[in-house]
C-alpha cells in the first residue's frame, strides 16, 4: 500500500499557508469517513423509508450506500461531459417524495452552486454537499461547502491517516439536531492515530 512519509513539521501549524475550509470551523464534526458523514446528514435531514434523494449518474459507492441503508430510494440525475449538473435533467428526477439533492464537487471543480441552491430552495428540498474532492475553498467563504444545507467531507483524501470524514451543519433548522456524541470519541481517536503508525512501522516508514 501507498503510505504518507510524515515529519514533524506535518503536526505543526503555519500561519503562511492558512487555507480556507467550511471543515476546519469549529462546528464542524468529525467522524470516522466520509460515508458515515453522510448517512448523519442524511438522519439529521429525517429522511427515510418512502423518501427519494437525487444523486449523480456517475458515482462511487459511498454516496449510495448510506442512501440504501437508510431505507431511502436513490434517483439518478444527468452530468455534463465536464461532470458539471445538468439542472435541465433534475426535474425528470423530481417527485413528491424527492427530500434531498447529493451535489459532489468531482476532482476539486466546485458545481454551480448558486443555480443548485436556488433550485433546492424551489423545489423544498435539502441541499447536501459532497466535498470529498474538495476538502479546500477559497480565500472567501463562498466555496464548497458553505451553500449546501449540511456539507460531507473524507479527510483521508487530504491528510495522511487511514480513516477520517466530517460533517457540517450550514442550515440552522438542523444543527440542533445534531448530538454532540457524534464527535469522535478519545478512544476512537487514538485508534486513528495509531493504525497508520503501526502500518508505518511494518512497512519501515
Amino acid at each position: 500500500p501507498m503510505l504518507p512519509t510524515l515529519s514533524f513539521r506535518e503536526f505543526v501549524a503555519s500561519s503562511r499557508n492558512r487555507q480556507c475550509s467550511r471543515f476546519l470551523a469549529k462546528d464542524a464534526v468529525f467522524v470516522p469517513n466520509g460515508r458515515i458523514a453522510l448517512f448523519y446528514a442524511l438522519e439529521l435531514l429525517g429522511i427515510g423509508a418512502g423518501d427519494e434523494v437525487m444523486l449523480p449518474a456517475y458515482l462511487c459507492g459511498s454516496m449510495l450506500e448510506p442512501v440504501l441503508y437508510i431505507g431511502a430510494t436513490p434517483v439518478f440525475y444527468d452530468l455534463a461531459d465536464d461532470l458539471q449538473i445538468r439542472t435541465d435533467s433534475l426535474e425528470n428526477c423530481f417527485s413528491d417524495k424527492t427530500r434531498a439533492l447529493l451535489a459532489p464537487h468531482f476532482f476539486g471543480f466546485p458545481q454551480n452552486l448558486k443555480g443548485l441552491r436556488d433550485y433546492c430552495d424551489k423545489q423544498s428540498i435539502a441541499l447536501i454537499e459532497d466535498c470529498a474532492h474538495s476538502f479546500f475553498s477559497s480565500d472567501t467563504p463562498d466555496g464548497p461547502g458553505y451553500r449546501g444545507d449540511l456539507a460531507i467531507a473524507s479527510t483521508v483524501k487530504f491528510f495522511p491517516g487511514t480513516q477520517g470524514g466530517a460533517l457540517a451543519v450550514n442550515n440552522p433548522a438542523f444543527r440542533d439536531r445534531l448530538p454532540s456524541g457524534r464527535r469522535l470519541d478519545f478512544k476512537a481517536q487514538l485508534k486513528g492515530v495509531y493504525h497508520p503508525l503501526q502500518a508505518a512501522l511494518r512497512h519501515r516508514r
